[in-house]
């Protein structure tokens, strides 16, 4: 059998697909294309007509997004532009620029640290489903799931950071439900987390950036998937910023650790 019938009985598709762009070549080199469309939008008309976060939109979602889908995904990007320098993803670029790493490697060092499951891309895909099974539970039911998931301890995206609840991710929480009423994802969750903390046998837990943003992305219904990118994606202005800036001071700039500050896991 030929290597071409072999790929026929396989499955394998003859040629890429995507919904998300068509493009025209060019008449003398098939290898270049003289038109660009995304979702049926001309490439230059988006360039000129649309602003980023509308471009960012239809490209996930292949529509343009309406007034308040618009207001909570510019919101939630313009917040996490910059996580801080507490956060590992950002110290992480520094520590890189800081130490002379070529420029180019500064982005992508913060985003694989980005990528874990404490604070990172992978607990933003986790809170995403958490926030879904929320979403899809009756407010009869809310207490039952309260009780469970804090008997669980399985909460992504909800908890707090350093012991205590994160006081800036609060006010941004309070914030997004101030300016888009009509979030009823928003909603129920804020429902949900005042029944889990009206509980005296619990600890307190708050919203995390990772919820936060899980919440808005699953109003916005991107996926699961989709959710962990874009939270990289919008975290990535403040990761290179930060990383870069430290390129053009010397080593001595990074606080050299005692011994006695490094805690040693086994």
């Amino acid at each position: 059998m030929t290597l071409s019938a072999n790929k026929e009985a396989l499955g394998f598709a003859k040629t890429l697909a995507t919904q998300i762009c068509d493009e025209t070549p060019t008449k003398d080199n098939p290898f270049l294309a003289e038109e660009r469309h995304i979702s049926g939008y001309n490439i230059f008309d988006i360039s000129q007509k649309l602003d980023y976060i509308e471009t960012i939109f239809l490209l996930f979602k292949l529509e343009l997004p309406s007034s308040q889908q618009k207001v909570l995904l510019n919101t939630l990007f313009n917040f996490l532009s910059n996580l801080g320098p507490r956060h590992p993803a950002i110290r992480a670029a520094m520590t890189a620029g800081v130490s002379k790493a070529n420029v180019e490697h500064l982005l992508p060092i913060g985003l694989m640290t980005l990528g874990g499951e404490n604070g990172g891309a992978n607990e933003v895909e986790r809170a995403y489903r958490f926030i879904e099974k929320i979403n899809q539970t009756s407010l009869s039911e809310l207490d039952d799931l309260s009780s469970r998931s804090a008997l669980n301890n399985k909460t992504p995206g909800f908890g707090t950071r350093f012991a205590q609840v994160d006081p800036i991710a609060q006010r941004f929480a309070e914030q997004l439900l101030s300016l888009t009423p009509d979030t009823e994802c928003l909603k129920k969750c804020q429902v949900w987390l005042e029944q889990i903390n009206s509980s005296n046998n619990q600890p307190k837990i708050g919203w995390l950036e990772s919820g936060i943003a899980a919440a808005v992305f699953y109003e916005l219904r991107v996926g699961a998937r989709e959710a962990a990118g874009l939270f990289q994606l919008a975290c990535a202005p403040g990761i290179l910023a930060h990383g870069v800036e430290q390129t053009h001071k010397p080593i001595t700039a990074m606080p050299l650790l005692e011994d006695n500050q490094y805690e040693l896991r086994k």
